[in-house]
C-alpha cells in the first residue's frame, strides 16, 4: 500500500473532510463508523489499478446518479490513485452530509452514527452497497461497568437512557461502538436532541435526581435508564425525580405528570 493509500484509509482523512462541513460536530464514534463504511468501499476497489478499469467499475458499483457524479469528477483523471482519492472523498462526504441532514432535522448539531445509518436507510445514493433497511435502527454496542461487559444491539434512545443514568448516578459506564467511546459529554453539549426546552410541544420530560431534565419521544429512553440501574444493582426510581407527558390541545401544550 502506498503512502497516499495509507493516508486515504486513515481516520484523519475522515476527520479532515468532517471539519469542512460547517455547522455540525461529528462525534468520534461517528467518524469511526463512517471510516468503517469507507474502508469497505476501498477494499472493493483497491485491486483496480488501471484508470479505465476504474471508470468501468464505478457504474457497476454505485447508483446511476452517484456514478454519473463520480464519472464527471474523474473524466480528466489519468492516475488510478487520484481517481481513488476522488471516489473516497466523495463517498465520505456523502455519508457525513447525510448524517448531518438527519441530525439537523431534529435540531441537533452533533451527528451520531445512528444519523448516518438512518440517512442510508432512507434512500441515500450509497445504500445499494450497504443495504441498510429502515428497520435497522440499532448498533452493536459494548457496555462495560467494572469487570462486567455486555454486548447488545441497541437503539440511540436506549443508549441515551444509559448515559442519563450514568450522569445522575455518577456511574462510569463505558459505552463503545466499534471500539470508540460515546460518553456522557454528548448529553451535556448545547442543543443536543435530548436537551430540555422550556416550551416542549411533544414527547416526555424526564427530571432526574440530580435536577437535570431531558426531553424525548421514545419510551425506549426509560428502558435504557432502568437497565443502567439494573446493571448497577440499584433501584431505578431512586434516581428519578419527576416524569411528565407533554399534552397539546390546540396551540397550547402542558405537562401532565406520569406516575409509575
Amino acid at each position: 500500500m502506498t503512502s497516499a493509500e495509507v493516508e486515504m484509509m486513515s481516520l484523519e482523512y475522515v476527520v479532515n473532510i468532517a471539519t469542512s462541513i460547517e455547522g455540525f460536530v461529528f462525534e468520534p464514534v461517528t467518524i469511526v463508523y463512517v471510516h468503517s463504511l469507507a474502508e469497505y468501499i476501498y477494499n472493493v476497489m483497491k485491486d483496480v489499478t488501471d484508470i479505465q478499469s476504474m471508470k468501468d467499475w464505478i457504474p457497476t458499483t454505485f447508483s446511476q446518479e452517484f456514478a454519473d457524479d463520480l464519472l464527471e469528477k474523474t473524466k480528466e483523471i489519468v492516475n488510478d490513485l487520484e481517481a481513488k482519492n476522488i471516489i473516497m472523498s466523495t463517498v465520505i462526504q456523502k455519508l457525513l452530509i447525510g448524517g448531518a441532514t438527519e441530525s439537523g432535522q431534529v435540531g441537533d448539531p452533533t451527528v451520531l452514527p445512528w444519523d448516518v445509518k438512518k440517512s442510508l436507510a432512507k434512500g441515500c445514493q450509497l445504500n445499494n452497497i450497504f443495504n441498510i433497511s429502515e428497520t435497522d435502527t440499532k448498533f452493536g454496542v459494548t457496555v462495560s461497568l467494572g469487570d462486567q461487559t455486555a454486548e447488545h444491539e441497541l437503539s440511540l434512545p436506549f443508549v441515551a437512557g444509559i448515559l442519563m443514568f450514568s450522569l445522575t448516578s455518577k456511574t462510569d459506564f463505558n459505552v463503545t461502538i466499534l471500539g470508540q467511546v460515546l460518553s456522557t459529554d454528548y448529553l451535556l453539549r448545547e442543543n443536543n436532541r435530548f436537551q430540555y426546552v422550556n416550551t416542549p410541544t411533544k414527547g416526555f420530560v424526564f427530571e432526574m435526581s440530580n435536577d437535570m431534565k431531558f426531553i424525548f419521544e421514545e419510551e425506549e429512553v426509560l428502558r435504557g435508564f432502568n437497565t443502567g440501574a439494573l446493571w448497577k444493582n440499584e433501584t431505578y426510581s431512586s434516581f428519578w425525580k419527576q416524569f411528565w407527558k407533554v399534552e397539546t390541545v390546540g396551540e397550547e401544550s402542558s405537562l401532565v405528570e406520569v406516575f409509575f
